[in-house]
């Protein structure tokens, strides 16, 4: 038996958030192996994997202070580092990011990302989730790649081509429209209220025509989520 299928993973996520990162190159890592596992045998070619993007937010108090990474660690965690270049040599993300072809930027700075959650809500609200997972790796890229300044309308503005318009993204950005931010700020709440989500990633797998769920946190290794894919998959197969 051969179908269409869509699996759905729905991560929570701050743009701020390295493993975030590290995560999403697992999870794509994890897809090619699917598509090309031949134990999947109910996809077909146009099967998709859709991956939606629900705002967190790390550091809330952040408005206009911008700090050092390195010192914003020692400060929040009691980590020692003296400088971005110690940072590069000590942290742990230097090598999960080398695993995973994500060379990190140690310049960059710890600042308010709320302004690229409403980017990315809004990207997904009028280009759909493929738009807004592109604008979403460009800001993983962008952020801990470049040290880029993700608070800055200017900067997530020219992040949003070619999905949508540089002038359009400003817009956004510029009017910061109540519905809108409401709506983000909801979902961020939510997040940690009713979901209890304290750290991110979070990662929740659902598939068309299976009403389980697969739920886990952080940036779990390619084969964390190739079993959960496997067992959705399978649990559609028993059921035809």
């Amino acid at each position: 038996m051969v179908m269409s299928t869509t699996f759905t993973v729905s991560i929570v996520s701050d743009i701020l958030c390295p493993w975030c990162y590290v995560g999403l190159r697992h999870l794509e890592t994890a897809v090619k192996h699917v598509k090309e596992n031949a134990h999947f045998t109910l996809l077909k070619n146009d099967s998709e994997f859709q991956i939606k993007w629900e705002p967190f937010q790390l550091a809330p108090n952040l408005k206009h202070e911008q700090i050092p990474i390195f010192e914003y660690l020692n400060r929040k965690y009691g980590t020692r580092y003296q400088s971005a270049d110690d940072m590069t040599r000590q942290s742990p993300l230097t090598g999960a990011g080398e695993r995973t072809g994500i060379v990190f930027n140690n310049d960059r700075y710890v600042c308010d990302s709320f302004k690229g959650h409403v980017l990315v809500s809004e990207m997904e609200r009028q280009k759909g989730w493929k738009a807004a997972n592109q604008l979403m790796q460009r800001m993983f890229h962008g952020y801990f790649e470049l040290a880029q300044d993700i608070s800055d309308v200017d900067v997530l503005a020219k992040l949003a081509e070619p999905e949508m318009t540089e002038m359009d993204a400003k817009s956004i950005l510029m009017q910061m429209d109540e519905n809108v931010v409401d709506r983000v700020h909801e979902k961020i709440t939510n997040a940690r209220t009713k979901k209890r989500i304290s750290g991110v990633p979070n990662f929740t797998i659902s598939v068309d025509g299976c009403s389980d769920k697969i739920q886990f946190s952080g940036a779990q290794p390619p084969e964390m989520f190739i079993e959960a894919f496997k067992a959705l998959h399978d649990q559609i197969l028993q059921s035809h």
